[in-house]
């Protein structure tokens, strides 16, 4: 990213940052994680798609509105649980321990933002 960020790279501080600074992120959780991944994950390709600082921009706008109509990521990630979880199928052990991994780690409040990145890279 190179950018120089005005706030700590842990999630709340991220999260406290967007809450802040857009008030968009509030209303609905979509545009929470876009802003997220655009400016506390430095998705730099993502930000082609929608400039989160220019909101007002026609354009932006209607992505805006069509980001807030999307399927929640929530919903989606449940969906995949059931499907890989409680049915059993399709899905990649190797993630599958992964997962189960950091789910007991972050339960037991063990680690932040960055354990988590350090895991998986």
């Amino acid at each position: 990213m190179g950018v120089k960020l005005p706030f700590s790279k842990d999630v709340t501080s991220c999260v406290k940052y967007l809450l802040e600074n857009y008030p968009a992120t509030q209303v609905n959780d979509n545009i929470l994680i876009l802003f997220y991944w655009i400016k506390c994950d430095g998705a730099e390709e993502l930000s082609k798609y929608i400039d989160i600082d220019h909101l007002e921009n026609h354009e932006n706008a209607k992505r805006l509105y069509e980001i807030e109509k999307a399927t929640k990521v929530e919903t989606i990630t449940r969906a995949r649980r059931v499907i890989q979880h409680d049915k059993g199928i399709l899905y990649n052990q190797s993630v599958e321990n992964k997962r189960r991994v950091m789910e007991d780690l972050i339960r037991k409040n063990a680690i932040g933002r960055r354990g988590i990145d350090d895991f998986f890279h």
